[in-house]
């Protein structure tokens, strides 16, 4: 479980911090990877894997991990369509010769159909399993790596990112926002459920996805006083205000200042029922 105080430090705090099984996932070791019962493994989160349970999970580049995505997650898509799309200055024949080749290659590296047969290309749902990170292991990686390293395909090469960006651009905006309502949906469940500690963690991933949220800075303070924590939520609205003014020019919204208001309060309130409770001086 991640534990942190505020966004700046809390990063290299857990950096010390995550477990050999958390790294080795990360680093692509077959023996990190879910259990699986025959086919290949295809790992959007740790930058389009491949795990065919034989060997080492190969970590795709450029058009194939970018024909890999596109499949995954958006479905079948004509093939004249995904040539034109990864080679997009080629001639329309070229560019579907070089589409056949790709495939073949994929194909013939891990022994398996992983494509549909047709005019519409698609994953092989009987050979594919797509695995999608949980919120837990979204989280670790964000506060690890940093927002960047958590985009979709982060290691494509600055030409096929330019040729691609038709659909890569829209497809990373999509992915960010398919992230922050994971985040969200597993920090409703940890409020349910008490799980304060959680519940901290999970928000403070979210901030560092969007920086710029006023509505996530104020999930963490709240998740911070949750947990008993208010330096933590002072901490949170001092780095809100900071981050807003570098990058936007503007204060914070009356609702975040209200509740730093809210928190400053119940500081000066605590601060009375302390000395009344301790002994007194000889």
């Amino acid at each position: 479980m991640i534990s942190m105080n505020s966004v700046g430090v809390e990063r290299s705090a857990e950096r010390r911090g995550l477990d050999r099984r958390a790294a080795a996932r990360r680093s692509g070791s077959v023996s990190s990877w879910p259990q699986r019962r025959g086919g290949v493994g295809l790992f959007i989160a740790q930058g389009i894997v491949l795990d065919d349970g034989q060997r080492t999970p190969a970590r795709l580049r450029d058009r194939a991990a970018v024909l890999m995505a596109l499949l995954a997650t958006e479905g079948p898509r004509h093939r004249q369509a995904v040539a034109a799309l990864l080679w997009p200055d080629s001639p329309a024949p070229l560019a579907r010769n070089n589409l056949r080749t790709l495939v073949h290659r994929l194909v013939r590296r891990h022994g398996e159909p992983l494509f549909s047969e047709g005019e519409m290309l698609a994953l092989n749902q009987n050979v594919v399993q797509v695995h999608h990170e949980t919120a837990n292991e979204l989280a670790e990686r964000v506060v690890l790596l940093g927002a960047d390293r958590c985009t979709l395909l982060p290691d494509v090469s600055l030409d096929v990112v330019e040729q691609t960006d038709s659909w890569l651009s829209s497809a990373r905006t999509r992915h960010r926002e398919a992230q922050l309502r994971l985040l969200t949906g597993a920090m409703a469940q940890a409020e349910r459920l008490g799980n304060h500690p959680r519940w901290v963690a999970l928000a403070c991933a979210k901030v560092l996805l969007d920086q710029t949220s006023e509505a996530a800075y104020r999930e963490l303070m709240q998740a911070h006083l949750a947990n008993g924590d208010r330096g933590a939520a002072l901490a949170t609205y001092e780095r809100c205000r900071a981050t807003l003014s570098e990058a936007l020019g503007v204060t914070p919204e009356r609702q975040t200042q209200e509740l730093h208001v809210q928190i400053l309060k119940s500081m000066r309130c605590a601060e009375p029922c302390d000395t009344m409770s301790s002994p007194e001086d000889a």
